[in-house]
């Protein structure tokens, strides 16, 4: 990633409490790639499945004006001279990437909105995004994709500049402290929770533990800010508890109790809607997403936006890339392989349903992920959720994934290891009526789109 980064030598040096007395050095850009070094590049080596320190001669050679690097990394020793006095040494680079992040974000004054939760964050992102984008783009950032970790909201941050009036920042975990690390760098003046569920509970080891790691979004916000969680979010009292002891406000959303949005009626490709009074039809299936689109409303009431430029915003809002997008040749394919947990699977299968106008539709399910010891819990969980729907058949993919089916009892069910996708394909062409709605969804690592690729050869 690279994104603008003006400043002097001097002043990097400075920060990170190093004498400097070169002030006609500067840097202009930021980057954690070596294939990205420009001219006066700063650039952060970050250890990941390679070793970016291996790349710090080859930045220089680039034109790096700067470098950061490990304490007494080994690669110093091969180093040039020159270049060494060039390099900023620290604990931790992606420490330190988070420092340059915060010093950059406090420069400037912009109004920031932090977004995390179990799922559907970057949904409620793009909510708040597409409605403010009618502000004018030029001074709004957001976090773009899925850059929500401790090297995308740094990047992000560092798209702000003196234009800037508004941030939208999305910040995900799969660990105790990074939503801590996160909003400190960020500083949100308002905070929004999506839900509470078991993603990454593999690591956390329990839901209670995973409301605590989301509620560390306050440990970066300003007493008397405000956070918006849902009505129902599991384990309530944590948010409660830890809005007391640092002085946040809550306010809760619920579709059910809102006075800014009522569902009217549910139709096979969304809902009719009424929205601040107003008639205001819906084109997405899934009532999950009405859920925070009532959160989203709340707070854009809360900070007096106009209604005319939220409705405006809202027409525009359309399904991301692998988020329930439907591709249509022999059969309805809903792309939703973005990512899976057990809250979004059964978010997106009752979406399905209501796409499929509650007639027979199909499911191919990939494993989850990220849920160790409770893995097969969740699996039936999910097995028995699907024997309440009118799908007719139920398709397995993976290892864990033969638990949804072993709990199903009513429909068609296949399984296929991770190694069997071609024989996947073809069971579909063979078992699958046409114009079936086939729902194909597991988590990233699954790489399920290679079935939707395959289902878009089908004849």
């Amino acid at each position: 990633m690279i994104e603008k980064f003006i400043y002097s030598t001097h002043t990097i040096f400075r920060l990170f409490g190093f004498d400097s007395f070169d002030f006609s050095s500067k840097v202009e850009t930021i980057t954690n790639s070596s294939l990205e070094i420009k001219k006066n590049s700063l650039f952060i080596p970050l250890i990941a499945s390679r070793d970016g320190h291996d790349f710090i001669e080859e930045a220089f050679e680039k034109g790096a004006s700067l470098a950061l690097s490990k304490k007494n990394h080994p690669i110093l020793k091969k180093i040039s001279k020159s270049n060494l006095e060039k390099i900023i040494q620290v604990d931790d680079t992606l420490l330190a990437l988070g420092k340059l992040a915060s010093f950059h974000r406090s420069r400037f004054n912009p109004f920031v909105i932090g977004i995390t939760g179990s799922s559907g964050k970057t949904t409620t992102k793009e909510l708040f995004s597409i409605i403010f984008l009618e502000f004018g783009a030029k001074y709004i950032v957001y976090t773009e994709k899925n850059f929500n970790n401790e090297i995308g909201v740094p990047f992000t941050l560092f798209k702000i500049n003196s234009e800037t009036k508004l941030a939208i920042i999305e910040m995900g975990m799969n660990h105790k402290t990074e939503i801590s690390r996160l909003t400190k760098i960020a500083c949100p003046d308002i905070g929004f929770i999506t839900n509470i569920g078991p993603c990454h509970i593999e690591n956390l080891g329990s839901i209670e533990n995973i409301a605590k790691a989301k509620a560390e979004i306050m440990e970066g916000m300003k007493k008397k800010s405000v956070l918006f969680i849902p009505d129902e979010v599991l384990n309530k009292e944590v948010f409660i508890n830890k809005a007391k002891s640092f002085g946040i406000q809550l306010k809760k959303f619920s579709l059910k109790k809102s006075k800014l949005i009522k569902l009217k009626k549910q139709n096979t490709d969304g809902f009719e809607l009424e929205i601040f009074d107003k008639k205001f039809n819906w084109n997405l299936a899934g009532i999950k997403i009405l859920e925070n689109l009532s959160g989203v409303l709340e707070a854009m009431n809360y900070l007096k936006f106009d209604k005319e430029k939220i409705l405006n915003g809202l027409k525009k809002f359309k399904a991301k890339d692998k988020r329930m997008v439907i591709e249509k040749n022999q059969f309805h394919v809903i792309n939703d392989t973005y990512n899976a947990n057990p809250d979004s699977m059964i978010s997106s299968i009752l979406a399905t349903e209501q796409l499929s106008d509650k007639k027979d539709f199909v499911l191919i399910l990939g494993d989850m992920k990220e849920l160790g010891k409770f893995s097969k819990f969740y699996h039936e969980k999910i097995g028995e959720f699907i024997d309440s729907t009118n799908a007719y058949l139920v398709i397995s993919y993976g290892d864990d994934s033969k638990w949804i089916i072993e709990k199903i009892k009513t429909k068609q069910k296949k399984h296929f290891p991770i190694e069997e996708i071609k024989d996947l394909i073809l069971f579909v062409e063979m078992n699958v009526k046409k114009n079936s709605f086939i729902l194909v969804k597991g988590s990233r690592s699954m790489k399920m789109e290679k079935i939707v690729e395959g289902l878009r050869d089908v004849k």
